[in-house]
């Protein structure tokens, strides 16, 4: 006699893949937590997995450390690989297996009921090191001629250090003012802090004392650190360091004509005037003139040689665009002559401009 055939049994596939499917679209069927070495949750930890068909997904732990995956996002039933990390600790990349059995009273009247729960467990990681972007931002000399160069220092973070010793490691090229010659040398300098935070600016002595009354310096300084600076570019500066008077201000004075004192006999007077930026205040001027004469036509006058008249050396005081008038000396008469006059200048005015400093005129 044949053995009795059960009419379900070809259907027992068909039922369990309705089963996964339906669990696969259940509301939160895949969830669980995420703690740390104390057994506490572990807020903010990514949990990412990979299932057979190479679909993939990642979720936030919230403040409990609790996780899940809702409807369409959750994985297909069978080997899924899981990725859970967090900052601080060590990541961890378990293969399990995801049945969405762990509900005994699921039911397919409710397919909300089939679930599965994945815990996982993180260890403590290997504490990053703390790093600083060191930047030398400035070589400062506020005591000049004499005193010590100064290095500001700034940390652009992201960490705030602490307990450590910087050293400023300086080259140095002295050149002496009277004779030209150099002399260059190394110079270290450390310093101990007890904390630097993100911000701050804080002044180094370089340990490079100076005498710019003797010397002019050049100076480079790099700061040097016993810990992590992600950008050693900003860690160096240069420096030319010279002192000795201050400037006096520029101006420009020009000779703007030259005329004759008197007819026809008379002399070359010269008009100055200042162009600016600046007033002028007892400037020294040196101002001569010269004339190359020539017969007028039809006088039968002899021809004669050039001449100059006397150099005038005077003081002028002048506002900006103000004109002072001095006589040059220079002798002209035009009763037989004709005269090409010419004039230079010369001032000790900063900033001059001698190309405005020459002037000509023909007198008839």
């Amino acid at each position: 006699m044949m053995p009795r055939r059960n009419p379900w049994q070809g259907l027992w596939p068909l039922v369990a893949l309705m089963s996964m499917t339906l669990a696969v679209l259940a509301s939160g069927c895949l969830w669980g937590t995420v703690k740390g070495p104390t057994g506490d949750g572990v807020q903010g930890a990514t949990v990412t997995y990979t299932d057979s068909t190479d679909r993939t997904a990642s979720t936030t732990t919230g403040p409990n450390g609790w996780y899940s995956f809702k409807l369409t996002s959750a994985p297909l039933p069978g080997p899924v690989t899981f990725n859970v990390s967090a900052p601080g600790y060590q990541t961890i990349t378990p293969a399990r297996v995801v049945e969405y059995n762990d509900n005994p009273n699921a039911s397919l009247d409710d397919v909300s009921s089939f679930w599965e729960i994945q815990n996982f467990s993180l260890s403590q990681g290997a504490q990053q090191p703390k790093k600083a972007d060191l930047a030398l931002i400035d070589l400062v000399t506020p005591n000049l001629p004499g005193g010590y160069v100064l290095a500001k220092i700034k940390s652009n973070g992201p960490d705030t250090m602490t307990n450590f010793s910087a050293t400023l490691d300086c080259s140095v090229c002295a050149l002496t003012k009277a004779t030209g010659s150099t002399n260059c040398w190394s110079q270290q300098n450390p310093r101990h802090f007890d904390a630097f935070n993100p911000g701050d600016v804080v002044e180094m002595n370089t340990a490079i004392t100076l005498d710019a009354n003797t010397y002019d310096y050049d100076v480079e300084c790099e700061v040097q650190v016993p810990f992590d600076d992600p950008n050693l570019g900003n860690n160096i500066r240069s420096e030319h360091i010279s002192w000795g008077p201050p400037p006096q201000p520029t101006a420009d004075l020009e000779v703007v004509s030259v005329f004759l004192s008197a007819t026809p006999v008379g002399t070359a007077s010269v008009q100055i005037g200042n162009k600016g930026p600046n007033p002028v205040t007892n400037a020294a001027v040196t101002l001569q003139c010269h004339s190359t004469p020539t017969p007028k036509p039809g006088s039968g006058n002899p021809a004669t040689l050039p001449y100059s008249g006397p150099k005038k050396e005077f003081n002028v005081s002048l506002g900006v665009l103000q004109l002072v008038t001095k006589d040059s000396g220079l002798p002209i008469n035009v009763a037989g002559y004709d005269h090409f006059v010419f004039c230079q200048m010369t001032t000790s005015v900063p900033g001059d401009d001698p190309g405005n400093n020459v002037i000509t005129n023909m007198f008839y």
